[in-house]
């Protein structure tokens, strides 16, 4: 059938105005791009982790599929002339996917422009960015098209085109959020107020930007503490104008709205008496919530949705209270578990928002009596849950307050501080005896080496500590002390002994830095308790300390600590079993000076109650002396998007966990693991030259140690320094994969083999010293030669993704056939004796790995990887990772040139 034009451009009209992208007010012409018609399947609508930050958290991702791909959109400007056409789209600096616009009238092509070709600097990485074109466009019906750039496919990363806008005006700047769904507020005041006030909203989002401060008033929405003009308060009876929050509540989370009437931002109303209504649009006709309030203290909570589009999204709109007696009916219907008790001295902690000074008293009471029976005794430092069992206390810091870096701490900010900080604590009831810790940080990191070697304090703080341990500028192959500095990695290859003690001197700084905090703690208190710092679990992640410049070892050897903590996430880790590895760090680097272990139990975010018990005693068994349960919420009190408090189903078994310590705890506070007869030892050497270069030894350590623990072989980490000091003389078996070692450490390893010990080498192991140095010790005693070490891939991505490690071969050991991966090292002049057996072949027949007779002991020598073989088959089962690869083609699935490299900034 025939359309004639008229009626032809009369239906795309149409067609434009219900897709939303029809003229309004000289607003231009707005499309979805997940609203494009596509052409074969090489663009597909997302909603992903990468989709949030989208308009409407949707994009069309074209990144594998058909190459010829095309996804059109069909529009008619409504005027002849210039246009500027914007387009929207996902950004990373690393990961190109570069995609072609294209707009047609007809089948003529009137101009186009490729997109996302280069780094977009001014943008943060996984973040949309607008960028357009300019053209000249009829007032005829066009289309707009979508390529991929050169028919080719990009990583699963990038190419995530999110929306378009058309206008005319071009000094116009495009805003998505207003062509989408839209959260209007306005707040009516009670009586009762004695002088002006005005509303601070404190919104409280799911993700970064975290937090932002507004001012409602007569005026409308400011984004600021307090109104601009006194003017805009408001009196009794008086109502804010409708505010536009469309900004603030995300539109892939919502956000928590904290409401308060305050005189100015450090001095709020007592009570909040009011009605808080939301809208779709600015005008009583368009309200669709309407809450009233009159409680004390004044501040209310509020749970909104992204948008008010369905009555499932208007259900959502939650108060605190609301919230709070939902899930206390829970608990006062449940039946929960009788096992055990509540513990008396092993500190419990359960990490839950609740501060008598923040919230009605209402809303504390009903969460309060719901939090009961899960049997904690730690909450926080507020005297008020001491009803409830809450005995422990713990304390914050004194002020982490540097003059530029960890070595210049800003000791006059700090004293005062200090003062105040105990002075505060001592009025909110802190008796000493009721500190279980002090947490004085979260998640700090040691500072980047190419600050320290720009860092005057840095620098003098470097010496001293060079001196500190007796060594000279020619120990550490320099001339004089002007030349004893830090050094950036960029001059590790140059200065290989300064960077081997700048990589120590990172932690040494931190460490440092905590220790100030509890000597001032401590001076305050008198009175003796752990402190310290939460630990991101980043050792797991990388399977090397330097990755976030925490040495584990260093730290608690080196440095006046008491304590060290840490947190079981284990989200980027191959399972999240390595979190006991962890703990097995802490509890070796503890062993020496016999430091307090605590830990964060993380008890949401998809953890299952298996998962909590679980952890609970794997990391009590290995030591851990004080629990904190991450985190409650509740739902209305806590940007973490699903605190446990919303998943009942895991509630019996965190009630478990903490009962099932109570129940041992008098055996378990002096209780410490048996020591055991195999070491793994750990080279933070060759963590110093791995870093940044092939994290693939570090894994192999790693799961070595999980290969044996599933084996049910208890293992001792011993550090190298303690092989130099003869700790592992109480050893009959010693692991090492690290290819690094002190020169201390590797004769120590020699004489214990010589002496009967057995010694399990991987490829490349104990060649290289602690300055990057040929390192023969080993190879002297052993009867073979090692072969130059062959890099296949290097490997810098996080344990989850060894997956994707590729295959370079076979070894076959008896009937079992192994993957060699990332490297291979041979074995030369090896001949078969009594005192020699080869016991693996590569798949050309050569020795792949022997065990030979060294003095009274024994070494194995392997030519391969073979702990990193054991976790990625499982990781391949796992995941389905062949069988995906077998049904997805063009780059469907991430392959290890995908796999982001770990920032060594990231967080858990």
């Amino acid at each position: 059938m025939t359309v004639r034009p008229p009626l032809f451009a009369l239906l795309f009209a149409l067609l434009c105005s219900a897709l939303g992208g029809a003229e309004a007010d000289g607003d231009g012409l707005f499309f979805e791009a997940e609203d494009f018609q596509v052409r074969g399947d090489g663009w597909r609508v997302a909603t992903t982790s990468q989709t949030r930050r989208a308009s409407r958290a949707t994009a069309l991702n074209g990144s594998s599929g058909d190459l010829e791909s095309t996804a059109t959109h069909l529009f008619t400007p409504p005027a002849a002339g210039l246009w500027r056409v914007w387009v929207r789209h996902m950004v990373h600096d690393r990961y190109r996917g570069a995609f072609d616009v294209e707009v047609l009238e007809g089948e003529r092509v009137v101009g186009g422009k490729t997109f996302d070709t280069a780094p977009s600097p001014d943008t943060e990485n996984w973040d949309y960015r607008w960028d357009f074109l300019d053209l000249e466009l009829t007032a005829a019906p066009h289309s707009l098209r979508l390529r991929k750039h050169q028919h080719k496919n990009a990583s699963g990363y990038s190419r995530n085109v999110d929306c378009f806008w058309l206008t005319r005006d071009l000094q116009a700047e495009p805003d998505h959020l207003r062509h989408g769904p839209q959260v209007w507020v306005r707040i009516r005041l009670g009586e009762g107020y004695e002088e002006p006030v005005y509303l601070h909203l404190f919104a409280d989002h799911f993700r970064s930007p975290w937090y932002a401060h507004y001012a409602l008033s007569k005026d409308g929405e400011e984004k600021r503490v307090s109104p601009k003009r006194r003017e805009a308060y408001l009196t009794n009876g008086e109502s804010t104008a409708w505010c536009n929050l469309t900004e603030t509540v995300y539109q892939d989370s919502g956000a928590i709205l904290r409401l308060q009437p305050a005189f100015t931002y450090t001095r709020r109303a007592p009570r909040f008496q009011g009605v808080v209504e939301f809208a779709r649009r600015p005008g009583d006709d368009a309200i669709v919530h309407r809450i009233s309030f009159d409680d004390a203290p004044s501040l209310c909570a509020i749970v909104v949705p992204p948008n008010f589009e369905t009555p499932e999204n208007l259900a959502k709109i939650r108060t605190a209270l609301d919230l709070a007696n939902t899930y206390g009916k829970v608990a006062d219907s449940m039946t929960w578990p009788d096992i055990g008790k509540r513990p008396e001295r092993f500190p419990f902690f359960v990490a839950a928002s609740l501060k008598s000074g923040d919230i009605s008293a209402t809303v504390l009471e009903r969460e309060l009596e719901t939090l009961a029976p899960f049997s904690f005794n730690g909450l926080g430092h507020d005297r008020l849950p001491e009803a409830y069992g809450y005995r422990h206390k713990y304390i914050g810091g004194v002020g982490w307050y540097t003059k530029g870096s960890y070595s210049a701490p800003d000791l006059e900010r700090i004293t005062q501080r200090a003062a105040d900080t105990y002075r505060s604590q001592v009025e909110s009831g802190v008796r000493p005896e009721e500190i279980a810790y002090a947490m004085v940080m979260d998640e700090p990191t040691g500072e980047p080496s190419a600050k320290l070697a720009g860092d005057a304090a840095s620098i003098a703080g470097f010496r001293a500590c060079i001196k500190g341990k007796s060594l000279l500028p020619a120990d550490l192959l320099v001339d004089d002390w002007d030349d004893v500095r830090p050094v950036a990695e960029t001059e590790r290859d140059t200065f290989p002994a300064l960077h081997y003690y700048t990589q120590q001197y990172r932690t040494v700084a931190l460490g440092n830095m905590i220790a100030l905090q509890k000597k001032f703690l401590h001076e305050h208190w008198q009175r003796d308790f752990p402190v310290n710092v939460n630990f991101s679990d980043g050792a797991v992640y990388y399977a090397n300390f330097y990755g976030q410049g925490v040495d584990y070892f260093t730290l608690l050897h080196e440095t006046d600590q008491n304590a060290i903590w840490s947190e079981d996430w284990s989200n980027l880790a191959s399972t999240y079993q390595n979190a006991s590895y962890n703990v097995e760090l802490m509890r070796a680097a503890a062993r020496k000076h016999g430091q307090h272990l605590g830990h964060y139990l993380i008890a949401y975010a998809g953890r299952t109650g298996y998962d909590i018990r679980l952890k609970t005693v794997s990391e009590a068994a290995r030591g851990i002396k004080a629990f904190k349960s991450f985190a409650y919420g509740p739902r209305w009190a806590t940007h973490e998007g699903s605190p446990w408090q919303t998943a009942t189903s895991i509630w019996f078994d965190q009630a478990t966990a903490v009962r099932e310590i109570g129940a041992v705890e008098e055996l378990l506070l002096p209780a410490q693991p048996r020591p055991a007869e195999v070491a793994l030892l750990y080279s933070s050497a060759s963590d110093a030259w791995t870093h940044k270069r092939n994290f693939a030894f570090g894994f192999e350590r790693m799961h070595t140690w999980l290969a044996l623990t599933h084996a049910q072989i208890p293992v001792d980490v011993v550090h190298e320094r303690e092989v130099e000091e003869g700790l592992l003389d109480d050893y009959t078996v010693c692991y090492l994969s690290d290819p690094h070692l002190t020169r201390a450490s590797a004769a120590a390893l020699r004489s214990w083999v010589e002496k009967g010990g057995t010694l399990i080498l991987t490829a490349g192991a104990a060649q290289l010293d602690e300055f990057n140095r040929p390192l023969a010790t080993l190879d002297e005693s052993i009867p073979l030669t090692r072969a130059p070490l062959t890099t296949w891939q290097k490997y810098q991505a996080a344990g989850r993704f060894l997956s994707t490690l590729t295959p370079r071969g076979e070894v076959e050991v008896a009937t079992t056939r192994l993957q060699i991966l990332s490297v291979e090292q041979r074995l030369e002049q090896v001949a078969e004796n009594p005192d020699l057996k080869i016991t693996a072949s590569f798949a050309d027949g050569a020795p792949a790995a022997v065990r030979a007779a060294v003095g009274d002991g024994t070494v194995v020598v392997r030519g391969y990887l073979p702990a990193l073989d054991y976790i990625r088959r499982a990781l391949v089962a796992k995941n389905g990772v062949e069988e995906r690869a077998r049904e997805i083609r063009d780059n469907g699935i991430p392959g290890s040139d995908d796999v982001r490299a770990l920032e060594t900034s990231e967080k858990s």
